[in-house]
């Protein structure tokens, strides 16, 4: 299904939003048709790139870290003119994660994405 929808023109990233992403097991999902959201950005545990994107934004900022590379990828990805797509009917489940101290990386990488993006000036007038 996500490689369909960037298979259509103008889409670049296809994906789940944090909704689509649940953490305990869900019942069976009903057969969903294509249907596609506009979004600014989807997670990156579940995301499909198309080769084209890839090759005209690049690669992942990894001085980002985890829990927002995702972003700033579909961001310079609409930044170059592609789509970012969630198709609603999908979820994932998570079965876990790594990280102890996710809430905190989340947030100071939040904190970096929008200095990188704005610029330490920008950044300080927030």
């Amino acid at each position: 299904m996500l490689v369909r929808a960037v298979g259509r023109p103008g889409i670049g990233i296809a994906g789940l939003t944090t909704s689509g992403y649940r953490d305990a097991p869900t019942s069976p999902v009903p057969p969903c048709s294509l249907i596609l959201d506009s979004v600014s950005w989807v997670t990156g545990a579940v995301m499909v790139l198309s080769r084209s994107c890839v090759d005209a934004v690049g690669q992942f900022d990894e001085r980002l870290g985890s829990y927002a590379e995702d972003v700033d990828y579909c961001w310079r990805a609409a930044d170059t003119g592609w789509g970012i797509v969630a198709v609603p009917c999908l979820t994932a489940r998570c079965l876990g994660q790594v990280a102890e101290n996710s809430t905190l990386m989340t947030r100071v990488n939040a904190l970096r994405l929008i200095r990188f993006r704005r610029g330490r000036i920008g950044f300080a007038l927030r």
